[in-house]
């Protein structure tokens, strides 16, 4: 009976994980439908989707961006449930309109979504990218969790960053 027990555990813990995967990659493929992404492995209150790079080049970014989220979480909070969406530059993230024709997004911030996406054109400024997505997505749902509604003045306004 118990190892009944410890199998049914470690299947539920399993499907739960795997479950919280697909529900990432959907989040992304929401928000950028006709890319496959693929889920990695952080510690942390976030979740890391990444399209169109080698598992080496995934993990290393998602070590950035699980050292950032720990340390902006540890300060500040607010970011339970963020997924960080990240794409080489081969890759096109349609933006529906919100990059003018011909140029490129770089990096979103999206408070409301939860939602960070990143296109890594400039290897030396993924780091930065997050280090200023992350805030802004944590500042903005401590200040929904604080219960100060309505037109809250994100400092970054969703904005699209560009360097």
């Amino acid at each position: 009976m118990k190892q009944f027990v410890a199998a049914a555990f470690v299947v539920g813990l399993g499907l739960l994980i795997t479950g919280s995967a697909v529900a990432e990659q959907e989040r992304c493929g929401s928000r950028f439908p006709g890319v496959g992404w693929t889920t990695v492995d952080v510690d942390g209150p976030v979740t890391v989707a990444t399209t169109g790079m080698t598992p080496e080049m995934s993990a290393r970014f998602a070590g950035d961006v699980e050292r950032i989220a720990a340390r902006i979480d540890s300060e500040i909070g607010g970011l339970d449930g963020v997924a960080v969406c990240l794409a080489t530059p081969e890759v096109t993230l349609g933006m529906g309109g919100l990059v003018p024709e011909g140029q490129r997004l770089h990096v979103a911030a999206f408070g409301e979504e939860k939602l960070l996406a990143l296109s890594a054109v400039e290897i030396r400024m993924v780091d930065d990218a997050i280090a200023f997505g992350l805030p802004h997505i944590s500042l903005y749902q401590t200040a929904r969790e604080l219960g100060l509604e309505g037109d809250f003045p994100e400092p970054l306004a969703s904005t699209i960053g560009h360097w």
